[in-house]
C-alpha cells in the first residue's frame, strides 16, 4: 500500500472513532418513539426529585411559576425548527403553591418532517398530532390591558392573539380546537 492510501485509512479511522463516540449529548437526545398503539414514550422513568440545577444542566428549558430558566434553548430550538432541519426541546414545568414545589411537568416538542408535535406529560392523549406552525402571538389582555403573548401550535396562520383568548372565555366548545396551547408569556 502506499503512503497516500495508509494515510487516508487512518484519517477515516480517526474520523469514524470520533463521530462515533458517545457524549452527554446523547443521553439527553430527545426522539420521537411511539409505541404499538401510537402513543409517545418519552416520558417514560423521567426522574422526579430533579432540582432547577439538574434540569439546566441537561439542556432542558425550565420555568418555575413565571421565572424562564435556559431561554437560550428555546431560542436555539426556534432557530433550528425550520426546512428540512429536524430538533426536539424538552420543556420542565414546576409550580409554586403554599410553599411547596409542585410538578415536574414535562413537554416535549418535536420539529420533524417540516411538521410540529406536541406532547404534555400530564395529559392521557399522547397520539402524534403534526401542526405546520408554531406561532407566537401577543396583545393586551384583561381590563388592566396588560401586555401578554402566548405561543401556540396550529395549522393556520391567520389565527390572532385575540382569536386565541375568546376561544378560552367563549362559553361554546368546540369538538377540535384549531390550535394546541404551548405557554403563556
Amino acid at each position: 500500500m502506499n503512503k497516500i492510501t495508509q494515510i487516508f485509512l487512518v484519517i477515516t479511522c480517526i474520523t469514524g472513532l470520533l463521530t462515533s463516540c458517545y457524549t452527554k449529548d446523547d443521553e439527553n437526545k430527545l426522539e420521537l418513539v411511539l409505541d404499538d398503539e401510537g402513543n409517545y414514550t418519552g416520558f417514560s422513568n423521567l426522574p422526579t426529585d430533579d432540582t432547577v440545577e439538574d434540569y439546566k444542566e441537561k439542556g432542558y428549558f425550565v420555568k418555575q411559576d413565571s421565572e424562564v430558566i435556559n431561554q437560550e434553548v428555546w431560542d436555539q430550538f426556534i432557530e433550528t425548527a425550520t426546512g428540512e432541519n429536524e430538533t426536539a426541546i424538552r420543556m420542565v414545568r414546576l409550580f409554586t403553591e403554599e410553599g411547596t414545589t409542585k410538578g415536574p411537568y414535562y413537554q416535549d416538542l418535536f420539529y420533524k418532517d417540516k411538521h410540529y408535535y406536541f406532547f404534555d406529560s400530564s395529559s392521557e392523549y399522547l397520539k402524534e398530532e403534526p401542526f405546520k406552525y408554531l406561532l407566537t402571538l401577543e396583545g393586551q389582555f384583561g381590563n388592566s390591558k396588560k401586555d401578554s403573548g402566548v405561543i401556540i401550535l396550529t395549522d393556520d396562520n391567520t389565527l390572532t392573539y385575540e382569536d386565541v383568548m375568546n376561544s378560552f372565555l367563549s362559553s361554546v366548545m368546540l369538538d377540535t380546537s384549531p390550535f394546541q396551547l404551548i405557554m403563556f408569556q
